[in-house]
């Protein structure tokens, strides 16, 4: 089976290797970027859609680097297109780093899978038994302590509390339904 760059005429060829450089660097930083995201995001207990999109991004990428021998397609593409070297981290990154990056990325995916796993395992009880915390989300506020001790809730005041603390809870809802 002959080379899908031998497909490319000749003229045609140092566009297409710019083309696939660029395609090659835009994939690197936003693959980066999802395992980043998805691993910061197992540091935090809420789900977030990005979450499950980082994961894809990053799972999806994976499965196509190992099932091409460790060897990204892009990489192979722009050789065969006339690159002395296809890997697009040798532009940005010392040597040293760029061997590295595999390596690097598969440890942060791996650190992320963990965190999640945990943060599933606490939300769940699982982990702790009956000592296990639930985990709030985002959208059911938080109590925190308002003027004179009194406690405030995600939306105002707790029925029966001082009047103070309704007074004090008006800009928060006034803010919270201005940001949304």
């Amino acid at each position: 089976m002959e080379p899908i760059a031998m497909r490319v005429p000749t003229c045609m060829r140092r566009p297409g290797l710019v083309m696939v450089k660029a395609i090659h660097t835009a994939a690197f930083f936003s693959i980066a970027g999802s395992i980043l995201i998805f691993t910061w995001d197992g540091l935090r207990p809420e789900r977030r859609r990005r979450t499950g999109i980082a994961a894809l991004i990053a799972l999806t990428e994976t499965a196509i680097y190992v099932s091409n021998n460790q060897v990204c397609p892009l990489a192979t593409l722009a050789e065969e297109l006339g690159a002395r070297r296809g890997s697009v981290t040798d532009i940005f990154l010392p040597g040293w780093l760029s061997r590295r990056i595999p390596v690097l990325g598969g440890a942060t995916l791996l650190l992320g899978l963990g965190l999640h796993l945990r943060s599933r395992l606490i939300t769940r009880g699982a982990a702790g038994g009956m000592n296990a915390r639930p985990v709030p989300r985002s959208d059911q506020g938080t109590f925190r302590p308002g003027p004179f001790g009194t406690s405030m809730g995600p939306f105002g005041s707790v029925p029966g509390e001082a009047p103070a603390a309704t007074l004090m809870a008006v800009p928060n809802r006034w803010l919270k339904g201005v940001l949304r």
